[in-house]
């Protein structure tokens, strides 16, 4: 599966990307936010290409599912909330959270709730102007009918490139930002919450651990942009607050072993990395409380 974080937080969504038409309605929702978009006219964010490199959240929500752990919509942030964000900044973030509940959802077949939280994504897009780039029908459609996954990978990935640019093109990079930084906690945040859990989570908690690499590279985004916005530094500060959580623990790989299996007239060559992952119990539960705060403040 692709690790491509930004393709499925955008690409999930954005897959009927054209000219972007103005009206009323438009005009009207980009007068409300001026005092945000403003912000942001300094330019292109400097580094931002660093997030096509971030993994998915339908990749966390799979491998939960491979772990036997069962779907706990509990977990996930409530879509009642959706109306209670009204700034730009905190509906292009939570819009991210809420794309990740959706792979959640989606994942493990909870048809309904995956569209309710299609419906709160679209909400999102509209009140930052990018629901134009939106094809809401097909996705719902899709959702409802259990499109194989890999099918909806390869219908919905089809124009990100385009949506980047275009968001680009607007002086909008800050909107990516924020959608890929929501989108990637509420994932780490899933992720942590089912290892509390589960019996057995070493699998689990080495993906936790090589999150770390991942952000590393955000919180380096954020910093050489915070200049930008306010809301830009306020996410560095707490994002900063996970990369200390993250200090003690690391995931070291040692080197790659070939062993040669025959299976009939066959060589089989099996390749096996010894990992050695350094995660205290108390520096889970450090770095699982340092998540919950953070993304308290995403989400409240």
């Amino acid at each position: 599966m692709k690790k491509i974080f930004l393709a499925v937080l955008i690409g999930t969504l954005f897959t009927a990307c054209g000219g972007k038409e103005e009206t009323s309605e438009t005009k009207e929702n980009d007068e409300t936010t001026t005092e945000e978009t403003t912000e942001n006219a300094g330019g292109v964010f400097k580094g931002i290409e660093v997030l096509n490199s971030i993994p998915d959240p339908v990749e966390t929500a799979a491998l939960i599912k491979d772990l036997g752990i069962r779907y706990d919509k509990s977990a996930l942030n409530d879509v009642n909330k959706k109306s209670s964000y009204s700034k730009s900044h905190e509906q292009a973030l939570n819009l991210g959270v809420y794309s990740a509940d959706l792979a959640y959802a989606n994942i493990y077949s909870q048809n309904q709730d995956a569209i309710d939280y299609l419906t709160a994504i679209k909400e999102m897009a509209d009140g930052i102007n990018i629901s134009q780039y939106f094809d809401f029908e097909k996705i719902k459609q899709m959702t409802s009918e259990g499109t194989d996954l890999e099918e909806l990978l390869k219908v919905t990935l089809s124009n990100l490139h385009q949506v980047n640019e275009e968001l680009q093109k607007e002086q909008r990079g800050e909107m990516t930002v924020y959608i890929v930084s929501g989108g990637w906690l509420e994932a780490l945040y899933l992720s942590c919450y089912v290892a509390k859990e589960a019996q057995n989570s070493t699998e689990l908690k080495e993906y936790i651990a090589d999150q770390k690499i991942i952000l590393a590279q955000i919180v380096n985004l954020l910093s050489n942009n915070k200049d930008k916005s306010t809301h830009i530094a306020n996410l560095h500060e707490q994002f900063s607050k996970i990369a200390t959580a993250y200090e003690p623990i690391s995931l070291v790989y040692g080197e790659v072993e070939d062993t040669e299996n025959k299976q009939g007239d066959e060589i089989v060559v099996e390749q096996a990395t010894d990992v050695k992952l350094n995660f205290s119990d108390a520096d889970f539960n450090t770095l699982y409380d340092t998540i919950v705060e953070v993304r308290k403040e995403i989400i409240k």
